[in-house]
């Protein structure tokens, strides 16, 4: 998880070097970038006044699907990285429960709580003016009834501001999802790499390519 954050950054920031200056921060000395790294800010540093900007939403979303636009999705843990992201154009930023591992340095995703993934979304979203906020659901938070998943979902929106919830799992966590879809809550689906069931499986190992692990 740490190399695949790294590696975003790196993606980033050369990204970043490309924004045009009215969209960088304003310094005394311009930062310079070489392969992801910022060398340095003046101590004078300030952030200049965003522009406001039309919010990305799920009907948005739709529509690019529709029209077959790509749709860019980022992780971001914190303030400054969302604030970042947000201003270099991603559509959508993943508050993951990939902290586990990329912030607190544990093994799996599966100590992360619902108390510290609000924390890390209430950071994340005070950083957001245009892309669509979507937090992970963690280990423990929807598995055990639709009401508790409902619940979890619940204190994510109002105690965050996100715009979103995402959960993983097919067909054992549709109840719980259509649970939370019925209070007006968009969810997310989570296929394919599955980091919360890696004491099931063993590995973290992509999976539902067939359509029998799909469901």
């Amino acid at each position: 998880f740490f190399s695949t954050y790294m590696c975003r950054l790196q993606h980033l920031m050369r990204h970043l070097a490309s924004i045009p200056k009215s969209l960088a921060l304003q310094t005394r000395h311009a930062p310079t970038f070489h392969w992801g790294i910022c060398r340095s800010f003046s101590t004078e540093t300030v952030l200049p006044e965003r522009p406001m900007v039309k919010r990305v939403t799920t009907r948005k979303l739709q529509e690019m699907k529709e029209q077959k636009v790509p749709i860019s999705v980022l992780t971001a843990y914190d303030y400054t990285t969302a604030m970042l992201l947000d201003s270099g154009g991603v559509d959508c930023i993943l508050v993951g429960d990939s902290a586990s591992n990329v912030m607190a340095g544990h093994e799996t995703t599966l100590p992360m709580t619902l108390d510290q993934m609000i924390y890390h979304a209430q950071c994340v979203v005070r950083g957001v003016r245009r892309a669509l906020v979507i937090v992970d659901l963690p280990f423990g938070a929807y598995q055990g009834n639709t009401l508790e998943a409902l619940n979890s979902a619940i204190r994510v929106m109002k105690e965050t501001g996100a715009h979103a919830v995402k959960v993983e799992g097919g067909q054992q966590v549709s109840a719980a999802i259509e649970r939370i879809i019925s209070a007006g809550i968009p969810v997310m689906g989570h296929l394919g790499l599955t980091p919360q069931s890696i004491n099931k499986f063993g590995s973290y190992k992509v999976r539902a390519r067939d359509m029998g692990e799909q469901h």
